[in-house]
Order: C-alpha cells, then structure tokens, then sequence
C-alpha cells in the first residue's frame, strides 16, 4: 500500500480516477441516448446540456485524480546492464515478508 506526498494515497486516486471516469461515461452516455438514439429531448435542450456539462466534470475530475506513470530512472549503467542486475524491489508489489515466502 504504497503512498505518495501528497494528500491522498495512489489507490484512493486510482478508486477515484475509475469511479469519475465510469460515471463522466454514464452521464455522458446517457445525454447522447436521450437527445440522438430516442429522440426525447434536442442536443440543445436544458436536460441534455446540463447532462454534457456534468459529464465533462466528471471526467475531468477523474482525470485530474488520475496518478502519473512513473518514470524509469536510469542510472549509472545502460539498459543492458541495468537489465542483467536483475529484479527492482522498489517496484515490486510484493513487501518483504511475501518476497521471502516466494523465495522459499
């Protein structure tokens, strides 16, 4: 359960991240069906713009709680070398206690 500097740990921001971007695609998804598939309401209607507008907040909402990838940071060798040390524990899931019982 890894956490970062910030105010939130990366799985919360993860949880976020998937829960606004599933429902920024609801929302949205639903705007369309209601102006485009059914017919129900015009693409400039009231229901349908507040519905755009929601979903493009949810969505960059979900964006902005989205965690960066991290960077590879080379160091003093080449890729080739860096390749032959062998395994990173630093970007293992894995903390230590579980590492020795697979090591076993």
């Amino acid at each position: 359960m890894g956490t970062d500097s910030g105010l939130l740990s990366t799985r919360v921001k993860a949880h976020l991240n998937t829960f606004f971007v599933v429902l920024a695609t609801l929302v949205l998804g639903n705007a369309l069906h209601m102006s485009v598939v059914t017919g129900e309401h015009a693409l400039t209607a009231f229901p349908v713009v507040a519905q755009l507008v929601g979903g493009l907040v949810f969505g960059a909402v979900g964006v902005w709680s989205r965690e960066a990838p991290r960077e590879h940071q080379p160091g003093t060798g080449t890729d080739e070398e860096e390749a032959e040390e062998g395994f990173d524990e630093d970007l293992s899931p894995l903390d230590a206690e579980s590492m020795d019982r697979l090591e076993e």
